[in-house]
């Protein structure tokens, strides 16, 4: 039973499951009220920069959260970093890669990489004298001297947006 002196708002949050990071990041955001002087609210200034730093620290992780692929896919030929499991007679394995996924809708002209010609693998437009990519997702190597792009045929599950690489003399502020 609840405390008779709740209000409806704090017995409604008792009766919920844990709040997610933007139910948080909403909450915080709203306490920044004390940056009116005329607020109730008076906090510290050492307060008011844990308040922004917890603000930017749920922003980032929302930012950089895995994506399933159930529930949405990249866009086509955006370089990602893939959650991938592969089952074998031995077990089951995962791991992550750099990869891209394919729509099935870029020619071979508009992609940022260079496919071969495989007759049993791509359909020729004459009149274009072009092939659409087929459909799914690809390993990419990046570090050679040039892209090097190998077919997944192991289940993707999720996937998340690459990182800015590390910078010298950057800070994580």
């Amino acid at each position: 039973m609840l405390p008779i002196l709740c209000n409806m708002r704090t017995k409604i949050r008792l009766e919920r499951k844990r709040m997610n990071e933007i139910e948080a990041i909403n909450i915080l955001k709203r306490i920044e009220v004390h940056r009116n002087p005329m607020s109730n609210i008076h906090l510290m200034p050492f307060e008011r920069e844990a308040i922004d730093l917890a603000i930017q620290a749920l922003e980032e992780k929302l930012n950089n959260r895995w994506i399933p692929v159930s529930e949405r896919l990249p866009e086509s030929e955006q370089e990602v970093e893939l959650s991938v499991k592969r089952i074998t007679d031995f077990g089951t394995y995962r791991f992550t890669v750099r990869g891209f996924y394919e729509d099935g809708n870029v020619w071979n002209e508009d992609s940022f990489c260079c496919w071969e010609y495989e007759k049993n693998v791509h359909e020729l437009d004459k009149e274009k004298n072009d092939f659409k990519i087929p459909e799914g997702w690809w390993e990419l190597s990046t570090y050679a001297d040039e892209y090097c792009i190998h077919l997944i045929d192991d289940y993707v599950m999720a996937w998340r947006e690459l990182p800015e690489p590390y910078k010298e003399g950057e800070t994580n502020e």
